[in-house]
């Protein structure tokens, strides 16, 4: 029900901690009491793999959820999934916006309601925040933008939109 004296001894000498959510290392029962008891992870990762995406693991973001509706505030889930991380495999360069950084940007929308999240042991947690990705930009270039954020309203739309063939 709480975090060993060791752990804390652990990161003081330098121990990194991940999340590393895989399909059997992330358990509510775990968690919960430690973010409670100030032992909160370092970095937040999945152990996704092909074996796991569809269980409990399912996304970066799922995992963010799960962390941020267990306490953790939202800047601090951005910060350790982003920056710490590219600091832990050694690549500062990564994991920010600065001039000369390569522009890798997720765009969430912070959602307010009732939501459900799942530990590897099948057991929920209902939380009342969700971060939903809205815009994804890959190396400057957007990839994903499901509902249209870059795109102007079909009103105001360029010459080439009106002489499409259809």
């Amino acid at each position: 029900g709480k975090p060993n004296q060791f752990l804390f001894e652990a990161r003081d000498r330098g121990v990194i901690f991940d999340v590393g959510h895989g399909a059997g290392s992330f358990w509510f029962r775990n968690a919960v009491p430690a973010m409670q008891q100030g032992f909160s992870p370092d970095s937040i990762s999945t152990d996704l793999h092909v074996n796991n995406i569809h269980g409990v693991v399912v996304d970066m973001q799922t995992t963010m959820n799960k962390i941020l509706n267990i306490g953790m505030p939202l800047q601090e889930v951005i910060y350790r999934s982003t920056v710490t991380p590219a600091r832990e495999i050694g690549h500062p360069e990564l994991g920010h916006l600065s001039v000369g950084a390569e522009a890798d940007v997720a765009v969430f929308k912070l959602l307010q309601g009732e939501f459900s999240f799942v530990d590897c042991g099948r057991a929920t947690m209902k939380g009342d925040k969700k971060l939903e990705c809205a815009l994804t930009v890959r190396a400057g270039q957007i990839v994903f933008d499901p509902s249209g954020l870059s795109m102007p309203a079909w009103q105001d739309a360029p010459d080439a939109y009106w002489r499409l063939p259809f």
